[in-house]
């Protein structure tokens, strides 16, 4: 079986996928794509931690970045979301100290 995961639709052209994701890239570059946010977060000590975020959708991505070791050990996940107000992130206990970049797209 050929792995197809790469290749464009058959009725794209040539580069179209390239050109278009090249497209996306500038544009996120520019702060023209207007559906998404970018955010940094300290947990709070405990278990669970809200995170005010006025993005958040039911639906909307929430990808997290470690940016402090401390924060690379605990493993978070998003467990809640108000819309348009906030995330609840649950994890193992934290000190309150550790930090993440979170990138919340809708």
């Amino acid at each position: 079986m050929t792995d197809r995961r790469w290749t464009a639709p058959p009725s794209a052209k040539a580069g179209d996928l390239y050109l278009w994701a090249q497209n996306l890239s500038r544009q996120f570059v520019r702060g023209d794509h207007k559906d998404y946010s970018l955010t940094k977060v300290t947990l709070t000590a405990g278990t669970s931690s809200v995170i005010a975020n006025e993005f958040v959708t039911t639906e909307a991505a929430i990808v997290l970045m470690p940016t402090s070791s401390a924060a690379a050990a605990l493993s978070p996940y998003v467990s809640a979301r108000a819309v348009g107000v906030s995330f609840t992130l649950t994890h193992a206990t934290a000190a309150g100290t550790e930090t993440y970049d979170a990138l919340v797209i809708r």
